[in-house]
């Protein structure tokens, strides 16, 4: 039970930061404010899908032990590679 707050919880801190992130970039001020919303909603459900789904094909080939252990490494990688490759837009306003 306290995994399923503290995730809703997360996923409530998440959005609103995903949005500002997403509105940022140049690409979401060129398609729109609406399209690119719209864009990030459509990704997120797919992402729901899709995730779920490739963790439990990977916990049928492998042992629940060596699964949790991939995924863990391939979300640490992806985090990483975010982190090394987004830099952060600068505002006039931002001390540097």
């Amino acid at each position: 039970m306290a995994g399923s707050i503290l995730l809703g919880l997360a996923t409530g801190l998440n959005i609103p930061a995903q949005s500002e992130f997403l509105l940022e970039l140049d690409i979401a001020r060129a398609i729109g404010v609406d399209q690119a919303m719209s864009l990030l909603d459509a990704l997120q459900r797919v992402g729901q899908v899709i995730g779920p789904v490739c963790v439990g094909a990977v916990m049928a080939i492998m042992s629940v032990d060596d699964a949790a252990r991939w995924a863990g490494i391939i979300l640490v990688a992806i985090s990483l590679l975010f982190l090394l490759l987004v830099r952060p837009a600068r505002h006039s306003g931002d001390r540097a």
